[in-house]
């Protein structure tokens, strides 16, 4: 994993979304861009797409708090939220529809591998799903955990596959075995992470 330097894009920025009436939210928890350029912006308060200068909300069911976003087999966009457990496929052409409802919970989180298949870090284990095949990866152990795994992040850079499960650190997977963060030597308290080159981490 590299080290990346601080930046401040608000310095910068040419245009922001920061007032109260522009947004559902001000708090986002996740910026993702489809393949067609729509950039979904997810908040505490639902989830909008970004486009040509215009935000349009998507509409769900309610109550929910978090959103992890990722691409499906065929390239469009799905919302797993948090506490309801629904996911969500995202258009631009066609209103939201759920299309896998999972057990509620806080924890659970959804993203792509790098070769694109979709990985979903659920309350029992890790799911790398293909259009033809799923592949199941159990956590790392931990005896003295109980219930729901308080997954928080999942990631693949091309070699290996990350998670990060709170109170517990980062584990990345490769070669059949779980390394912990301190045999990474990884310094405590990773807030923020994503792939970079193939087989690195920023």
């Amino acid at each position: 994993m590299r080290r990346a330097w601080p930046s401040t894009p608000a310095a910068e920025a040419s245009s922001r979304l920061d007032q109260p009436w522009q947004v559902s939210s001000l708090t986002g928890n996740v910026v993702f861009e489809d393949r067609d350029g729509n950039l979904w912006i997810g908040t505490q308060a639902g989830v909008e797409r970004f486009r040509n200068n215009r935000l349009t909300p998507a509409r769900f069911h309610g109550g929910e708090r978090m959103f992890s976003l990722a691409r499906d087999v065929s390239g469009h966009v799905l919302a797993c939220a948090k506490p309801t457990g629904e996911i969500w496929q995202l258009r631009a052409d066609a209103p939201a529809q759920v299309v896998e409802r999972r057990p509620p919970g806080t924890f659970g989180v959804l993203a792509n591998a790098a070769d694109g298949a979709l990985l979903l870090a659920g309350a029992a284990g890790i799911e790398r799903r293909y259009a033809d095949k799923v592949e199941h990866i159990a956590y790392p152990p931990d005896p003295a955990a109980a219930g729901e795994v308080a997954v928080t992040r999942v990631m693949d850079d091309g070699r290996a596959l990350w998670v990060t499960i709170a109170r517990r650190g980062t584990f990345r997977w490769q070669d059949g075995k779980w390394q912990a963060q301190p045999e990474l030597g990884l310094p405590p308290g990773i807030f923020y992470a994503a792939p970079g080159a193939k087989g690195a981490m920023w």
